[in-house]
């Protein structure tokens, strides 16, 4: 199981890391060709389609992964349940367009919408697909699948941004990427789906999967809130603004834990039944992610200001103060994300249901209070209702599991002192060159060198965990490729 959970999240953590790095060259030349109104137009109109994604999986997937041996009736079933409320959905959206529209008061948003609606009904048909993948542990058929749908798609919203289309390409470009996605799907599994559906398959699933369904729509639609409030109170280009900040932040989140849970939750779940290899396991996946995340919001935070004028260029230069106050505030979700993955292997979904509700009553308090300061008290909110979040998520999953707090959060704190250490010496040193992308370089370079060394002189566990899947890819690599 250790061989195989290595590997596999070398092939996932590779894959994310090719995908993002092709995503990130896309996203700055789009960034340079198209302005923050027309990046803040694509995200008031992805709001509520994004909220209402959610509805397209009703949490059958984990359900399907979790369950120790589940049937073709459980896959079909859940293939045409998937599909029927994706349908649903699609249709309201072109109906209901308009009146979203005049919601922002925006009526260039009802043609954007009703296009990107497309997408919920495309990603419905794969859903059991990549669910059977993850379950397998097939990841590199997940990597090739999203190195291809990025690059295919964007290669074609660029081509679209130099012809002039504006917020269409970035359209055109989602649409796309979610239907090679899909196809790949189709053509690398060897499951299709059978005419058989049983309400009995799905009621079976939904004994665990209603609480984690619940789960998701309550995270689903708080985290749209901040796009819904910005979009509705301040302007397309303060969302534009927002937006790139939050997905350039969001960079460290997917790399530092969503490889991590992604591979951790299907490997936990086969071992649900020996608690302690499960705490052992989740507690190795938490030293890992903070390892990497901290590493990566210091890094960002030091370099921020040459970060965003060398990639994206001087006309974003507003969003640099946003970005720094998210990255103080990334660490929440990867330090909760492995946590989670040990109470979901679990089976204890009535807690996980639990624990979302009150950190969301928790954040909205937050949110609120934050709004009332403006644009920055939001961003400043999202630190403390981090925090309470990250203890919120310790104590319930050591409850259920029988562990301290102490003993999920000691491993973690020594990568934030190293992380801080290495951004308060980086700060203070004098960098001046004229090109941003110097001054990145070298601000880079010193990091780095600094967070990488001071890990390596202290023999920490992240370091050696970091270098067992460094180790593992380039074997990998070696075998697959040489």
């Amino acid at each position: 199981m250790a061989g195989k959970l290595i590997n596999s999240f070398a092939w996932d953590f590779a894959g994310r890391s090719v995908s993002q790095f092709a995503g990130i060259i896309i996203s700055i030349v789009l960034a340079r060709l198209l302005s923050p109104s027309e990046f803040g137009l694509i995200a008031m109109a992805m709001v509520f389609i994004g909220i209402s994604s959610v509805f397209t999986n009703l949490g059958m997937s984990s359900a399907l992964i979790q369950r120790t041996n589940p049937t073709e009736e459980h896959y079909s079933s859940s293939f045409y349940l998937n599909i029927g409320a994706a349908f649903i959905i699609t249709l309201l959206f072109i109906i209901l367009a308009p009146v979203i529209a005049h919601f922002f008061n925006n009526e260039k948003l009802t043609d954007l919408i009703r296009v990107l609606s497309i997408t919920i009904l495309i990603s419905s048909f794969s859903v059991v697909q990549e669910a059977r993948f993850r379950k397998m542990m097939r990841f590199d058929l997940l990597t090739k699948a999203n190195i291809l749908s990025t690059v295919i798609s964007g290669i074609v919203g660029i081509v679209l941004a130099f012809a002039g289309f504006g917020v269409w390409s970035l359209v055109v470009q989602a649409v796309l990427a979610r239907l090679f996605l899909t196809g790949y799907y189709w053509l690398a599994s060897v499951w299709k789906p059978k005419l058989l559906f049983k309400i009995k398959a799905i009621k079976e699933l939904w004994a665990y999967s209603l609480n984690l369904f619940y789960s998701s729509v309550i995270d689903t639609i708080y985290n749209q809130l901040d796009s819904l409030v910005i979009a509705k109170i301040f302007t397309a280009v303060d969302l534009g603004l927002y937006s790139k900040a939050k997905a350039l932040n969001r960079f460290a989140i997917l790399y530092a834990s969503y490889s991590v849970g992604a591979v951790t939750f299907p490997a936990m779940s086969a071992i649900k039944e020996d608690r302690e290899r499960l705490i052992e396991l989740g507690i190795k996946a938490e030293t890992l992610i903070a390892f990497v995340s901290f590493g990566l919001l210091g890094w960002m935070y030091v370099s921020a200001e040459t970060l965003i004028l060398t990639l994206i260029g001087p006309k974003w230069q507003p969003s640099i103060e946003i970005f720094r106050i998210l990255c103080l505030s990334g660490f929440a979700y990867p330090i909760s994300a492995a946590t989670l993955s040990m109470l979901k292997a679990s089976g204890d979904s009535d807690s996980f249901l639990k624990v979302e509700v009150w950190k969301k009553i928790i954040g909205l308090a937050g949110l609120t209070i934050g709004f009332m300061f403006g644009m920055k008290g939001f961003l400043l909110s999202l630190i403390f209702t981090g925090a309470i979040a990250v203890w919120m998520n310790m104590f319930v999953t050591g409850k259920s599991l029988n562990i301290s707090v102490g003993h999920q959060l000691f491993p973690l704190v020594r990568y934030l002192i190293i992380a801080v250490v290495a951004t308060v010496i980086t700060w203070f040193v004098p960098v001046g060159f004229r090109l941003h992308i110097l001054n990145f370089t070298v601000i880079t370079v010193i990091f780095l060198s600094l967070y990488f060394g001071m890990n390596y002189l202290l023999k920490t566990n992240g370091m050696n965990l970091f270098n067992q899947q460094v180790s593992s890819l380039i074997k990998q690599f070696k075998i697959r490729f040489i």
